[in-house]
This record gives structure tokens, C-alpha cells and sequence, in this order.
């Protein structure tokens, strides 16, 4: 781990260090504070627990400083302005008045129905274990003794249980326990639970919980001559059954907890256990709450339950259920018999309600409304002020012509406007600079990158635009090791559409440079320039299809084979380069007319030989016209003689060599036309 140096440790310490004194008094009582914490825990009742209470009252002393110094930053933060101060005392008078007004209703009426709810859904409740109670009651009334074997049996709750009863109730349970040894256990053999003892007798219904599951059971005992029996009727607080209370109270309810107990399995096959029970549980609950209508009064409720074991309540209540409760639902159970005069007292009250809040309303619209006429005129002149400052010539100030303070605006708008139309010719300037500067960029990348290596040929290039971007045009395309295209071009014009052009030209030329490869390859020979005349037609015919009739392009294609040490051209109306042979001079002007003008134009190609030792100058009109600062241009003459008396140079030093002379020719002058200058010498 590095060391921090001394001036490192000094910095962080100042930085950390509290500046103020009450700043220090409340670092010291959370050290304290925190102290007396470990002393109390680790010696409780000593005599420093002093250093606990010491630590919290500075601490309470440095929280009331603080809390009054961010009162007082707030307060200068949002009161500066006058039209705030206007705002927050209009807010004060009339809005927060009103808001606890409404806070007080809510509170109010959602304990009110609330409650009035809960007390709704436990009377559903209570009446459906009446039901329950009712029902086993019956059926030890309707059965007759000649009959009491038979009530012993698992069929009787398919025969004696009315439909309307098992139709209501879907998950209703029955079971029979006979008494044996003063315990009741289950008739039937698959089941072995057994009756609690606390259970009173003859009868008893209520709310349970049982394994963690909720349940309403009736619980009815009997003697008779073949032994003492009792019968139950269990319903669990499942799926089905909360569906029934929220049909007939229309109150939402969602259990907080929910277990169907796995045994009712066997005797419901209608119940869906193929999931565990926290899966079951889960699902209920997240497709409850998808269902809760938020319109209403959300309101707990701990549903009275008793341990079925013990018979005494259980001390984690698990049967919690969150009522949300329609307000018309309760209105409509706790005063229906007041009737339509009950609705009129409602609509009454409610129209008085909505009158105040319409002028309450009102009241604060009107309010504000006042203080943005008295501070609008300010406060717009304060914000241009600072947009004119950080440079926003934009900002407009909005005026009616009603005061002297519009007319000040006014003013002000002819000013901010006149800066702002400066500034927008300057940045629509330097758009345009920096759009060129792109152009370049990109043009930059069309030019060749690297120089391809070729067997007996050393090349070199270079192009000078004149302005930002060039209309001038060269490339190497290699075909292999041995063959390789040398491309010079000039297109019409300056500037951007020339520069456009040339990345058209670019493009058609090295798809149909990729052609001829492709041909040859196809045929099962190489790229020669058997072809290159037939390229020149084609750039012809795609430039003269795909520009306007005035835009035309100069092209020097020619393909050189190492192998054969040949130099297959077209000359498209170019400037003719030079070859320099043993102290000779020739001009390659084999070809025809300018590419892009006429649809039809034909083209020859031309073939030479070319010996160790030979250069060529491939160059645009801007090298031969290019001016000194008299008027006086460069000439083919002496690009003849300059070169005739350096043609023993490599081909990267002659091409400096020429793009240096030429530059120092127009020294103190304007470049009028881009200069491109190609040189390739045979090695």
C-alpha cells in the first residue's frame, strides 16, 4: 500500500477538519455518544453512564443549529424572488388551511367506514358459521335413530348435506368422530386428527386456526345407544370462500396469509394442490392484490381466530385480512332504511363541498394570478439580464403594451435581437468551417492510405487542394503482387460539389477496378489491360447517368504488369503524363474525350514497354497553372526541365522535390486550382 506524503496528509486532514465550533461540539457528542453506547454494553450501570446522555445533548444542540441554518439557506433559496414570497404567503393563507382541512375528512372517513367495514365483513362471518351451526344442528335433528348407523357412515354428507348448501360453499368439510375412551376420533380411517378437549358441549362454532390455516367450523355432539359421535362442518378461508364474502359484502379482502390444508385433497378433488402450499399461497396473494380497487377505504382487520389445538388465541396472528371497502357499499348496509332522504343529506352535503373547493379554487387562482401581474414585468427583465449575461441572446421578454415596464421590455427585445442575429452569422460560419473541416477529414480517407508494394514499380503521390476539400482524384489499385492501376483524375468545379463528385468517381472506379479482377479470376487468368478501356466506358457511362449535364471528370487510368513490364493506358481528356526514357520525353495522350459529358463516347487504349529506370509524372492542370504572386504560371516547360534534371531521384524525393517548387512558386500568391501530383519510376 503506497504511503501518503506529508503535504497529501496535511490536505486531507484540513479537509476533514471542522471549521466552526459548533461543528467540533457536535463531532465531540457523536464520539461521546458512541462511547457511552460500548460503556453501557460493556459495564451497564456504572458511573460513565453520564457519557451516553452528555453525547446526546450535543448531538440534539448540533441537529437544532443545523436543521435551523438549512431553514435559513432554504428560506433564501426560495424567497429571493418576490413573486415567491407573494406565492408562498397566498400558499399559507389559503391552501395549507385547506389541505389539512382535507387531510382531516380523509383520516376521518377512512376510520369511519373502516372500521364500519371490518365490522361488516366479521358480521358475514359470524353469520356464515350460524349457517354452519344451523346445518349440523339439522342434520342431527332430521335423522332418526333407526337411522344412526347409517349416520356413522362417510355417505351422509353426499346424501343428507342439501346441493344449495354444497354449491355455496365448494370447499365445505364434514366429519364424523365417535367417542372412544372419552377421546373423539375420526370415523374414517384415512384421517387422524381428533377432537381438541377444550371444545364445550352440546355445540360450538367460531374461527380457528389449524395448522397454520384459517377455518369456520361448527362442532355438534350427540349420544346415542350404538355410542357417543359428534359431527363437524369445516370451512377453510380459502379461494372460493373470500369470493363469497366479497359477493356479498362487495368488500375486497386479501389475506395476508393463506394455507389450504393439504388433507383436503383427498375428499376435494375440485381444490387445485398440485402446487406446495407457499406456491398456492403466492399466487393467491399477487392475484388478490392485482385486484384491490384503490378507489376505496383501505382498512386492517385482524379476524378473531383461536388456536384449534389449545382453544386459546394464538400469539402470531395469522388471520389478517385488508379490507378495501367501496363507500356506498357500507352507506348502502348501515343506512338503507333512511332512504331517499338519506341520499338527498349526501347530495347535499356533497354539492355544499364541491361549491368551496370551486371557490376555494378560485380564491388561490386569483391570488396568483395577482402576483404575476405586479412581478411578471420584473422578473422577466431580471432573466434576461441573466440570459444576456451567460450569453442567451434568445431570450424574448413577453409584453402587452400596458405600462411603462412593457415598453422597457420592448427595448430590450430590439437589443437581445440584434446581438443574437450577429451571433447567428458568426456560428452559421463556423458550421459551415466546421462542415468543410469534416469534409476533409473524410475526403482525406478516400485518398490511398499506403502505397501497395509492387514488384519493379515505385510509386508516390500527393494531392494540394486549393481549398478545404479537393476536386482532384489519384489511386493505386493492386490487383496482385505483379499488376496494379494507376488512377489520376481532375473534376470540374471547386469546392464541395467537386469534392462529392470525386467520392462518386472513387467509388464507380474501384467497383469496376474489383470487376476486372473478378473477370479475370472467373476466367482462370489474371487482370491485365486487356480491359482498361472498356473500365473507362463504364465510369463514363455510370458519371454521365448519375451527375448533372454540366459535371464531367479529366481520367488517366493506366495498368502496369511487372511481368511484362507493360503499361496498358486511356487518357480521358487528362493532362498527358510524361515519360522520361534515356533522356526523352513522351506525352501519353492515347484515349478520347472527358468522362461524364457524353453518353456515347468511344475510348482506345494505348500499350508501351517500359525499362528499368523509367519515370513518369502523372500531374492535374493546377501544377502547370499555378501562379507567383506576378500572375506568371509554373508551365509544362519547367516541369520538363525540373524533372529531366532529377529523374535519378526515388520516386518519394522527386514527388517532394515537385510539390515544394511548385509551393514555393506561388509563395505570397493564392493557389487557384487543386495540384495532384503522381510519380512512378521502374525499378
Amino acid at each position: 500500500m503506497k504511503r501518503l506524503s506529508a503535504p497529501q496528509w496535511e490536505n486531507i486532514k484540513e479537509t476533514f477538519r471542522p471549521q466552526r465550533r459548533i461543528a467540533r461540539l457536535t463531532l465531540v457528542g457523536a464520539v461521546l455518544y458512541v462511547l457511552g453506547l460500548i460503556i453501557d454494553r460493556a459495564f451497564p450501570d456504572s458511573l460513565f453512564g453520564f457519557v451516553h446522555n452528555l453525547g446526546v445533548i450535543l448531538l440534539l444542540a448540533g441537529g437544532v443549529y443545523y436543521m435551523f441554518g438549512a431553514f435559513l439557506w432554504l428560506q433564501r433559496k426560495l424567497l429571493w424572488k418576490v413573486r415567491n414570497k407573494l406565492i408562498v404567503s397566498y400558499a399559507f393563507v389559503g391552501i395549507v388551511p385547506l389541505a389539512l382541512l382535507l387531510v382531516m375528512i380523509w383520516l376521518g372517513a377512512k376510520l369511519v367506514f373502516g372500521q364500519l367495514g371490518a365490522v361488516y365483513l366479521s358480521s358475514e362471518i359470524d353469520r356464515i358459521t350460524d349457517e354452519l351451526e344451523e346445518l349440523n344442528v339439522a342434520l342431527h335433528l332430521t335423522q332418526p335413530r333407526a337411522e344412526q348407523k347409517a349416520f356413522l357412515s362417510d355417505a351422509l354428507y353426499e346424501r343428507a348435506i342439501p346441493a344449495d348448501i354444497r354449491s355455496r360453499y365448494a370447499d365445505l368439510e364434514f366429519h364424523v368422530f365417535v367417542e372412544h375412551e372419552g377421546k373423539y376420533a375420526p370415523l374414517s380411517l384415512s384421517e387422524e386428527k381428533q377432537l381438541p378437549a377444550w371444545i364445550p358441549r352440546p355445540r360450538w362454532r367460531g374461527v380457528v386456526m389449524d395448522n397454520g390455516a384459517v377455518y369456520l367450523r361448527s362442532v355438534c355432539f350427540r349420544e346415542s345407544p350404538l355410542g357417543n359421535y359428534a359431527t363437524e362442518f369445516s370451512l377453510p378461508l380459502s379461494q372460493s370462500t373470500i369470493d363469497l364474502l366479497q359477493q356479498r359484502t362487495g368488500i375486497q379482502i386479501l389475506p395476508l396469509q393463506l394455507k389450504i390444508p393439504a388433507g383436503s385433497a383427498a375428499r376435494k378433488p375440485h381444490l387445485e394442490l398440485e402446487k406446495s402450499q407457499s406456491e398456492q399461497t403466492s399466487a393467491f396473494l399477487s392475484d388478490a392484490g392485482s385486484k384491490l380497487a384503490l378507489r376505496g377505504i383501505a382498512w386492517p382487520s385482524l379476524l378473531q381466530s383461536i388456536d384449534w389445538q389449545t382453544g386459546k388465541n394464538p400469539l402470531n396472528v395469522k388471520g389478517v385480512v385488508v379490507l378495501v371497502s367501496s363507500f356506498w357499499n357500507i352507506y348502502n348496509h348501515y343506512f338503507y332504511d333512511t332512504g331517499d332522504f338519506g341520499r338527498l343529506i349526501l347530495l347535499v352535503l356533497g354539492l355544499v363541498g364541491a361549491v368551496c373547493l370551486v371557490v376555494e379554487a378560485f380564491s388561490v387562482l386569483l391570488g396568483l394570478l395577482i402576483a404575476r401581474s405586479i412581478t411578471a414585468s420584473v422578473h422577466h427583465l431580471s432573466s434576461g439580464a441573466q440570459s444576456i449575461l451567460v450569453g442567451d441572446f434568445g431570450y424574448r421578454i413577453k409584453t402587452r403594451n400596458r405600462d411603462e415596464l412593457d415598453h422597457l421590455g420592448q427595448t430590450f427585445n430590439q437589443m437581445s435581437a440584434s446581438m443574437q442575429q450577429l451571433l447567428l452569422e458568426v456560428a452559421e460560419k463556423e458550421r459551415l468551417e466546421k462542415e468543410i473541416e469534416i469534409a476533409r477529414e473524410v475526403q482525406a480517407q478516400l485518398f490511398p492510405r499506403y502505397i501497395p508494394k509492387t514488384s519493379g514499380l515505385e510509386l508516390s503521390g500527393t494531392c494540394i487542394p486549393a481549398r478545404t476539400v479537393s476536386g482532384d482524384y489519384y489511386d493505386f489499385v493492386a490487383h496482385s503482387a505483379t499488376v496494379i492501376d494507376v488512377i489520376v483524375s481532375d473534376i470540374s468545379g471547386k469546392g464541395i460539389s467537386a469534392a462529392l463528385l470525386m467520392a462518386n468517381l472513387q467509388s464507380t472506379i474501384r467497383s469496376q477496378a474489383s470487376i476486372s479482377r473478378l473477370k479475370g479470376e472467373f476466367s482462370g487468368g489474371r487482370a491485365d489491360g486487356a480491359d482498361v478501356c472498356s473500365i473507362v466506358q463504364m465510369i463514363n457511362r455510370q458519371l454521365y447517368e448519375n451527375t448533372s449535364p454540366e459535371k464531367y471528370a479529366t481520367l488517366f487510368y493506366g495498368r502496369y504488369n511487372s511481368e511484362t513490364c507493360s503499361l496498358t493506358y486511356c487518357n480521358a481528356g487528362h493532362n498527358p503524363p510524361l515519360l522520361f526514357n534515356d533522356g526523352s520525353v513522351k506525352r501519353l495522350e492515347a484515349g478520347g474525350t472527358v468522362v461524364g459529358l457524353f453518353d456515347s463516347s468511344s475510348y482506345e487504349q494505348s500499350q508501351l514497354i517500359l525499362n528499368r529506370g523509367n519515370v513518369l509524372v502523372f500531374y492535374t492542370d493546377g501544377l502547370t497553372e499555378a501562379e507567383d504572386p506576378h500572375g506568371e504560371e509554373f508551365g509544362e516547360k519547367r516541369l520538363v526541365e525540373l524533372i529531366a534534371a532529377n529523374r535519378s531521384l526515388s520516386a518519394e524525393k522527386l514527388r517532394l522535390l515537385l510539390s515544394d517548387t511548385v509551393q514555393g512558386w506561388t509563395a505570397g500568391g493564392e493557389q487557384y486550382d487543386d495540384i495532384t501530383i503522381v510519380v512512378a519510376r521502374v525499378r
